[in-house]
């Protein structure tokens, strides 16, 4: 509850205050900043000061960012002290206060002449007296005197209601990407995912736009160079041209395979098969074990020969 002085005016119900004033913020730097957690309220002997810790830079240096709610100025005399445990204390090695424009805002709920009903909108700042505080509808503008905690209504953050769920483990996602949206989904559809591996999943929501993004693909593999298909030479490589591969030699069947087999308007090739096969023990360098006599491995060298000084050659080896 505000007591105010000298309003130009009269503040509405449910209309927005403010007030614009430079905060005081000290930086201190300590030896021990780990003691403390941001949200603490802390207090040092002797100088009366108490202050909140806004920021903990530890271990960079060593500095904890306190934010005065008293009339106390914090300073090297003595240790600071947390309120939560006294066990947690530290001496201030140098202090240095910075001035930090803030705006404190609240909602009017309630006026009864000069008593103003106010509820705080924030955490971090708070109302000052003696600072002007202002309608944001109205303009008016007035003096805060007095400041009371009204005792029938529960303070800011008591009644919030948050609905959320929070989860902190190692491997939990925190990020997907679509790399191909598909097709077929509906509208804020609940969507099941899963790793690659199989160990993680989880939950997502369908948001169906416009146009998607798909991974694209090749409709055929003909132009790929691994591909069967060969670049036509208007001879070997053509839609009329054929191979016969046979382990006897072109001229001793040519004649007679063109009389009776050979379509006119197609060009014949012939491919010589050749099959060598010798037993050959073999040992393995640089290895545990080795290929005794009594189990051999069979190498087979395998010369394709092409007439019209073509050839290609394979080695398999088998058990």
């Amino acid at each position: 509850m505000f007591t105010v002085k000298d309003a130009t005016n009269g503040y509405l119900v449910g209309e927005q205050v403010k007030q614009t004033f430079d905060d005081v913020r000290f930086n201190m730097q300590v030896a021990y900043p780990e003691a403390f957690r941001v949200g603490e309220r802390i207090f040092q002997y002797g100088s009366g000061a108490v202050g909140t810790v806004l920021s903990v830079e530890y271990p960079t240096t060593n500095v904890i960012v306190v934010n005065k709610v008293s009339n106390g100025i914090f300073n090297t005399s003595g240790n600071v002290y947390s309120y939560s445990s006294l066990m947690n204390t530290t001496n201030v090695n140098s202090v240095a206060s910075v001035t930090v424009p803030t705006v404190a805002k609240g909602l009017v709920v309630g006026i009864d002449n000069d008593k103003v009903f106010v509820k705080r909108q924030q955490f971090e700042n708070k109302f000052e007296l003696y600072q002007p505080l202002v309608g944001a509808e109205t303009g008016v503008t007035a003096n805060l005197i007095q400041i009371e905690t009204f005792t029938g209504r529960y303070p800011i953050g008591f009644n919030a209601q948050i609905d959320g769920s929070a989860y902190s483990a190692n491997g939990v996602i925190t990020s997907l990407q679509v790399v191909d949206s598909g097709y077929g989904y509906s509208n804020n559809q609940t969507l099941v995912y899963t790793s690659e591996d199989g160990s993680r999943s989880g939950t997502a929501k369908a948001i169906v736009e416009g146009v998607g993004t798909g991974s694209g693909y090749y409709k055929t593999s003909k132009g790929f160079l691994s591909n069967i298909s060969k670049v036509h030479d208007g001879d070997y490589y053509q839609e009329y041209s054929y191979d016969i591969m046979s382990r006897l030699p072109l001229d001793k069947y040519a004649e007679m395979f063109k009389k009776v087999m050979h379509t006119a308007g197609t060009r014949f090739f012939g491919t010589v098969v050749l099959d060598t096969v010798s037993n050959t023990n073999v040992t393995i360098a640089n290895s545990s074990f080795e290929v005794l006599p009594l189990s051999p491995l069979t190498i087979q060298d395998r010369r394709d020969i092409y007439v019209q000084d073509r050839w290609r050659e394979y080695v398999e080896i088998r058990d």
